[in-house]
């Protein structure tokens, strides 16, 4: 059986399974439902900032990852695919996890997890079958809902996901990637000048729609006007850094397209933990600038000293711009929640720290909650405590994304024979999966034989 007609097959499955599973275990919100008789929802209009997520992923994501001179088709067009299913696949396990009804804010938090697996993508980018790509996904999905549940549990506030999304997607995909092992034949792994300028489109638009990432689900709206101005600033502060740490690192004093691709947007990564938060606007590009030169460094020292260190083969790069500035922005998270006080924040506080609150309020805490927030009583955490927390969110993050991330590619390799693997000739290779008639070279030139820089500093 041909390797696409079985990834035919799988598709078909999995579609005609979902109806059933979407019947008997999916259904309308509230504010979606008409039983519950109200002319206007709640919750403010969700709708741009959802929009905004969606492109960030299907235009975003999918431009991004086009940068291999052969696997541009493939790299858009599976992003797409995959980002279907998840988006399918998401919203049953949402479901399972917290018994709610479908809305605007369930298709949020789905496009969210959808992110994470994106990352995880990039990983292994050109190396993987179709097939072995949505059992990762289906995999992926309920562990990283898994570990979100925990770290809400230990109330680890996350709201922009740098440990939640970007160090789980990153070390999952990472994992799966050493498992799966190194490629043989690397000759398509290289760049064109209209493939990178394709990539760049990717970034410009992910760059540009960053802060909606951050403060989409933001509990108020002094949270969403703080995220939305921390992301900005932090972005601006890692463009620009970019480019500096990028041309004095070069022998030639040149710029490197992979690293203006990528770190440019590592403000974003870094300062989503803390992105809601009263770091006021100097702490915002202070992050920024951090995040700018560790995701640089990582890809002009760490990304090739892993490779040939530990074999560990990372496609586009994506330990440099989601693992290392995650793992600095969840550090970061933990020094403003130690010096994060009731005079700066009032009650809210305690809704972004929901631990922080007491187990028994005060009358004047009473009237203020009433008044303003809602706001459970808590553990009573000290500031230390919460700070503390916060670095055990990402210990546990990393642990889960490792542990379940070899855990996959073991299941991948196991199952390689029914999902199939992708021929050593053709990694990175549109070839074996798309109909290429309209290359008028194709019958004189072997693709193998071609020439052209060598590039990998690409990342999703």
């Amino acid at each position: 059986m041909a390797l696409d007609r079985r990834v035919g097959i799988l598709l078909i499955a999995i579609e005609i399974i979902m109806i059933p599973l979407f019947g008997f275990q999916l259904y309308y919100g509230r504010d979606a439902n008409p039983v519950a008789l109200k002319l206007k929802s709640d919750h403010p209009s969700y709708y741009p900032m959802f929009q905004d997520v969606h492109v960030m992923l299907l235009v975003g994501f999918g431009f991004l990852m086009t940068f291999l001179r052969r696997y541009g088709y493939s790299a858009v067009s599976f992003n797409f695919l995959l980002s279907a299913i998840v988006m399918q696949w998401g919203l049953l396990i949402q479901s399972f996890f917290k018994g709610q009804g479908i809305s605007i804010i369930s298709l949020i938090e789905t496009d969210i997890s959808v992110a994470a697996v994106l990352i995880s993508f990039g990983c292994i980018l050109g190396k993987t079958t179709p097939a072995q790509l949505v059992l990762m996904a289906l995999l992926e999905v309920p562990i990283y809902l898994l570990n979100e549940y925990i770290g809400d549990k230990m109330s680890v506030p996350d709201p922009g996901g740098s440990i939640y999304v970007h160090v789980f997607g990153a070390y999952f995909g990472l994992s799966v990637s050493r498992i799966l092992g190194k490629p043989k034949c690397s000759n398509l792994e290289a760049t064109s000048y209209n493939s990178e300028l394709f990539a760049m489109i990717g970034t410009l638009f992910l760059w540009v729609f960053w802060p909606s990432f951050n403060g989409v689900l933001c509990n108020a709206d002094d949270e969403q006007q703080r995220a939305i101005i921390n992301t900005y600033i932090a972005l601006t502060a890692s463009c620009v850094t970019t480019f500096a740490i990028s041309t004095l690192t070069d022998s030639n004093r040149k710029l490197t397209m992979g690293h203006i691709q990528n770190a440019t947007l590592a403000g974003g990564v870094a300062v989503g933990t803390v992105t809601t938060l009263m770091i006021h606007p100097f702490g915002a590009i202070i992050i920024g600038i951090g995040g700018g030169v560790i995701s640089t460094l990582g890809f002009v020292y760490v990304q090739k000293w892993l490779e040939r260190r530990t074999g560990l083969h990372d496609s586009c790069g994506v330990h440099n711009l989601h693992g290392l500035p995650g793992m600095f922005g969840g550090i970061t998270s933990a020094i403003v929640a130690a010096i994060a006080s009731q005079e700066v924040y009032g009650p809210r506080l305690f809704l972004i720290y929901k631990a922080r609150a007491p187990e028994a309020f005060s009358p004047e805490l009473k009237e203020l909650q009433h008044s303003l927030i809602q706001v459970l009583p808590g553990e009573n955490r000290s500031a230390l405590g919460q700070a503390v927390y916060q670095l055990l969110g990402l210990a546990v993050t990393l642990v889960v994304a490792v542990t379940s991330g070899i855990f996959t590619g073991l299941i991948l390799k196991v199952t390689s024979r029914w999902t199939g693997t992708v021929p050593e000739e053709y990694i990175h290779n549109d070839e074996l999966y798309w109909n290429l008639e309209q290359e008028e070279d194709k019958k004189t030139r072997p693709l193998e034989l071609e020439t052209g820089s060598n590039n990998t500093l690409n990342v999703v």
